[in-house]
Order: structure tokens, then C-alpha cells, then sequence
């Protein structure tokens, strides 16, 4: 996180002196609640944005707790009793029967998704607790290390998805962001080579099995998002580099299928044939089979950590204590809000047809922007 205020500054020269920056516009039209549920943020907040099952239930945190609420309803179905249960989760990891977490204390958990009770929880030798990335399979959960040894100080953690440590493997650098993908494990990774202002990233590939390292590719920046995956192709980009690239990578080999520079990537969501992605200050839009770009919309100021949603030709972005909607086509800038309660918006995210809003006071659950009820456009 040392990187964070260089990064802003900028973030900050190249809005400047790059594209004029938009007005914000003053907007009397709301997106219409749905319904909403109050609760008391607690220390950051919610870093990881609500996320649906199935349509019918969302997780949500904020609060140093995870909870689960109806869709439909935002009746609340359950809490979770283990402490700090959702305090460090950047994003929620679960599969149809569990939700899996790291939690202060070094202590990594499941709970039953139906009610939120604690399946198991294991103190695992950690010393790395901020921007701690999970990731599962079907039959595993991997969990990026940072220890106090001097000869392995990172790893990659394999378990059951019962907690029984299965596999280790040592990297050369901390294990950032994990995700996994057709029996492949990657692990994302950045560092800061002794006197050099900018960042080297790496992407590992390792096979799920045997832990065995496949491929890697190694380049400027830092990879600190979850990529995206599909039909083989694996699409991440970079941030704190001299020269940020969007880059789509064959997953069996680690070849270079095209890359784009980008002025930094933060958060990347793929609809369709196009890729969208947070540059801190901006959003951008990608031909996923060419890395063309479509356009790029500057936002006033920067913000690194706030996510980027899709939603019916819309893109919905939390940026710096607002939301932001834009046309998935043009790139415009449609619509600005804050929530009702005029608080920060944190998080945003979408499932079941609704738009998802976090503030740092509530959960709202709004209807899609709707551009004939927009009479300020």
C-alpha cells in the first residue's frame, strides 16, 4: 500500500493532461430502492462488494461481520457469530454449500452458507492479514501466505475444503491475488525492485494437482485484481508500472495473445465481447479479441479500490464517495447519485436484475437505471 498516494499523484497528471476532465452533473432523478438495510460500518468498511447466489441470497460485510439477506426481500436470513468474520475479505469466496474466509488473527474459516454457522477454523502461520486473497475449486481452497521464515517468507497453501493442509508451495514474491481455472492455479503477484520507481508483476501458473509451476509471465506492473477467464483465455492488467498493459494470455501456455496499454487496472469485468475495466481515473472499454479500445471515459479525481459493475447496457462505478453510471456503448457518463442517506457509496455490484449500493450507513437494493425516467439527461 505504499504505492497508493504516489499512484494518485499520477493518476492525477495523466487525467490532467490527457482528456478534459467531465462535469459532474447535477441529477434530481434517483435510481427507485427497492429496499434497503442499515448498519453500523465499522473500521474501513466493506472492501469486498455484496455478492448474489444464485439470484436469491446476498452476502454483504461492512460491519467486521459477514451477513445474508433474501434478494428479493432484504429480509435478513443470518449472521455470522465467528468474530471479524468479514473484516479482512476483499471478495467473497464460496460454492454451493460453504463460504470460505481469512479473518484477523491469522485464522482462515468456513461457514454454512444456509445459516452462517462455523463449519471449521484453523490458525494458520501467517504474518500478512491487508489485501489477503483466497481462492477455491472444486475440491480445494488456496490461501497466499506471508510468514515470519527467513529461507520461505511467501507460499501458496493448499486445503481440503475441509481444513486439512494438503500441499505448499514457496514463491519468490507475495502471492497477491489467487484464482483458479480448468485445473490451473494462478497466482498474481507485484514487487518494487530495489531502486526502481516502478513495479514488476508476474503471473504463475501452477497445476492444481501437483502444485508444479506450468508457466509464468513476467512483466511491468503489478497484478492486483482478479483476473477474468473464458475459453481458455486469461485477460488481467496492470497497475504502478512504467508502461501498464491489458493483456489476454493463453491458459495453457502463458502466450502473449494481445496487450493494450492502459493507464493502470484496478478492477476488469468481461460482458460479452467487451472488457471493462477501473484505471483509478477512468473506465475504459476493450474488444476482448483485439485489445482495441472502444473508448475511455476520465472521472474526476482518482480511485484505485472502488468496483465496477455491468448491468444491462449500463456500467456502474463507486468512485470517490459517488456512483457513477455510464452507457456501455458510448462510454458517457449518464447519470451521478450518492445513496439516499447521502452518505459515501462504497461498493456496488448487480444480481437478480438489481443494482447493489453500499454506503458507509446502508445496503441498498435499487432497480436498473431506466434513461425515460432521466429527465435531467
Amino acid at each position: 500500500m505504499l504505492k497508493f498516494f504516489p499512484s494518485i499523484a499520477v493518476a492525477l497528471l495523466i487525467s490532467c493532461c490527457d482528456d478534459p476532465l467531465p462535469e459532474n452533473p447535477t441529477d434530481s432523478y434517483n435510481l427507485d430502492v427497492l429496499w434497503e438495510m442499515q448498519y453500523e460500518n465499522n473500521g474501513w468498511g466493506a472492501d469486498a462488494p455484496p455478492a448474489s447466489i444464485n439470484d436469491s441470497l446476498l452476502l454483504y460485510t461492512g460491519n467486521d461481520n459477514i451477513s445474508c439477506i433474501n434478494i428479493d426481500s432484504g429480509s435478513l436470513k443470518w449472521t455470522s457469530s465467528l468474530e471479524h468474520a468479514g473484516s479482512v475479505l476483499k471478495r467473497f469466496i464460496f460454492d454451493e454449500s460453504n463460504v470460505f474466509g481469512f479473518r484477523r488473527g491469522n485464522n482462515i474459516y468456513s461457514l454454512d452458507i444456509s445459516d452462517g454457522t462455523t463449519i471449521w477454523e484453523k490458525d494458520i502461520d501467517s504474518c500478512q492479514s491487508f489485501s489477503f486473497e483466497l481462492s477455491i475449486d472444486q475440491e480445494h481452497y488456496f490461501v497466499g501466505i506471508s510468514s515470519h521464515k527467513v529461507n520461505s517468507p511467501y507460499s501458496i497453501q493448499k486445503y481440503s475444503k475441509s481444513g486439512f493442509l494438503v500441499d505448499s508451495t514457496p514463491t519468490n514474491h507475495m502471492p497477491w491475488i489467487l484464482s483458479s481455472s480448468d485445473n490451473k492455479l494462478f497466482c498474481s503477484q507485484g514487487w518494487s525492485p530495489a531502486g526502481n520507481p516502478n513495479d514488476i508483476g508476474q503471473i504463475i501458473c501452477f497445476d492444481v494437482t501437483s502444485m508444479d509451476t506450468l508457466w509464468y509471465y513476467e512483466g511491468g506492473g503489478s497484478f492486483i485484481h482478479y483476473p477474468i477467464f473464458k475459453d481458455g483465455i486469461m485477460y488481467a492488467g496492470t497497475v504502478w508500472g512504467a508502461n501498464n498493459k491489458i493483456l489476454a494470455l493463453n491458459t495453457e501456455t502463458g502466450e502473449v495473445i494481445w496487450e493494450t496499454g492502459s493507464y493502470g487496472c484496478y478492477q476488469i469485468e468481461l460482458v460479452g465481447d467487451t472488457i471493462y475495466y477501473g484505471g483509478g481515473g477512468s473506465v475504459s472499454a476493450l474488444d476482448k479479441n483485439t485489445g482495441q479500445v472502444l473508448w475511455r471515459t476520465v472521472i474526476p479525481t482518482t480511485d484505485e479500490s472502488s468496483p465496477l459493475t455491468y448491468l444491462d447496457g449500463f456500467v456502474y462505478k463507486s468512485h470517490a464517495g459517488s456512483l457513477y453510471i455510464l452507457d456501455a456503448t458510448t462510454g458517457e457518463v449518464v447519470h451521478t447519485m450518492r445513496g439516499p442517506d447521502n452518505a459515501s457509496v462504497e461498493q456496488v455490484s448487480t444480481g437478480a436484475g438489481k443494482i447493489f449500493v453500499q454506503s458507509t450507513q446502508h445496503l441498498y437494493a435499487f432497480s436498473p437505471y431506466d434513461p425515460e425516467k432521466d429527465h435531467d439527461n
